[in-house]
Parts: C-alpha cells; structure tokens; sequence
C-alpha cells in the first residue's frame, strides 16, 4: 500500500517520542546523507521547512527531514534547531539538530552511542523526559500515515 504526506489526524502526546540532540558543523543535507548512509536510512527533505510562529507575526523556518520508509516502520524526523529567526531550544547545552525517534523504535538500541559514530557527529544525547515533554513543536512535525 502507498502512503501519502498528511499532517496526521491521531493525537500524540510527549511520551510517544524519544528526542536526541546532535552536536555537528554539518549543514541538514550532509548530516541527513551521513545518517542514511550509516543506518540504510531514507531521510527525504521537506518541502516546506518546519514553521515556528513567532510574536510580532514573524515566522522562523527549520530545515525538516523525515523517514521515508514503509508505513509499518516508526516515524523518524531529522530537525534543525537553528531557524530563520529563533532556535527552537536555547537551553544549555544547545544542540545543532534534534533526530526524533517514536518509542517503539527507540528503545531497541543505544542510539546515542550509534549516533555519535556517525560521521560529522560531535556529540549525541538523549533529552530527559521531563524537557522533551515541553516541546511542544514536535507535534507539528509532518509523518507519514495510510492513506
């Protein structure tokens, strides 16, 4: 069965998802080829960028990409922090990209360690649940759903 890009109808909550943050000096396109070349990934690049909508009717556009992958696989989401305008977390440290990974697909591995033998890759760590549920953006990131 094919599947379409829709912003999808199923409610998620914070617990769904497992947020590691990504130290590079690679720009989207280059981490996002490093990370498929190494996991026999299919990161495809948005084609409109993730938008953050800012007081004073600015808007901060962030590099998205997404798994492109069968439907019966979890959803993954490559997202760049820094934006147009804001970054989309300022605490300490800051990280370059955030990869978001579902919970089902997250707890198999040690994908902090498998990340920073990624080529690029500085630094790797996973955001504890308590700020990951505060980021509230990761609920308007695109994914795929049966159409």
């Amino acid at each position: 069965m094919s599947a379409k890009r829709y912003k999808s109808s199923v409610p998620l909550v914070g617990s769904d998802f497992v947020i590691l943050g990504i130290h590079t000096n690679e720009p989207p396109y280059k981490l996002s080829w490093c990370l498929n070349d190494t996991f026999i990934w299919n990161f495809v690049c948005e084609k409109v960028p993730f938008e953050v909508n800012l007081p004073d009717k600015k808007t901060s556009m962030h590099a998205e990409y997404h798994y492109s992958g069968s439907d019966l696989n979890p959803r993954l989401w490559l997202l760049q922090n820094q934006g147009t305008e804001v970054r989309l977390v300022n605490q300490k440290p800051v990280p370059d990209y955030f990869l978001i990974l579902e919970n089902e697909y997250a707890e198999f591995r040690n994908w902090e360690e498998m990340i920073r033998s990624v080529n690029g890759v500085e630094h790797a760590y996973t955001y504890p649940e308590k700020i990951a549920a505060k980021m509230h953006w990761v609920f308007n990131l695109k994914h795929l759903i049966k159409d």
